[in-house]
């Protein structure tokens, strides 16, 4: 018999306060109010590349989507999240998927970041990046895109 690694009650117990966190923002109940999709799968080219991505929560209304992309996090403040967006690249994140959602024909009106904290108190917060710095990252990210085209075809 294959032996199965149950997740422990602690686990299950924190893993329930982040979502009830998550759940609780203001911010993610602006966000169920239009056709709204989870974990959706977006498949899109950009420079002759194939590229997919999985937004967390893209809500569909007439005038565009919104996006909701979830972190867990061990501090949730705005230095905290700071660092942590420089660190692992969250404003690279934000730039592909907002030019892949483009690719497939959508208006991008809002991408909010909804940090939520991995232990108690289980604090909550929306961030908006500065779409400077988010745009700052095209030219690296297309440089990169055509490097892996090129090694692509080189296979």
């Amino acid at each position: 018999p294959t032996e199965i690694n149950w997740m422990s009650l602690e686990d299950h117990d924190k893993a329930l306060n982040c979502v009830n966190a998550a759940l609780e923002h203001p911010v993610t109940k602006e966000f169920f109010t239009d056709d709204v999709v989870l974990e959706g799968s977006l498949f899109f080219k950009l420079h002759g590349v194939n590229c997919k991505a999985r937004p967390d929560l893209v809500s569909i209304g007439e005038e565009g989507v919104d996006v909701l992309d979830l972190k867990t996090t061990q501090d949730a403040s705005p230095t905290a999240f700071r660092a942590t967006v420089g660190k692992l690249g969250y404003h690279v994140q934000e730039w592909f998927y907002r030019e892949g959602l483009r690719a497939a024909g959508f208006k991008v009106n809002r991408f909010v970041f909804l940090a939520v904290e991995k232990s108690a108190p289980y604090a909550a917060a929306a961030y908006v990046l500065n779409q400077e710095d988010v745009n700052g990252v095209a030219d690296e990210a297309e440089k990169a895109l055509l490097t892996y085209k090129d090694c692509k075809m080189r296979d």
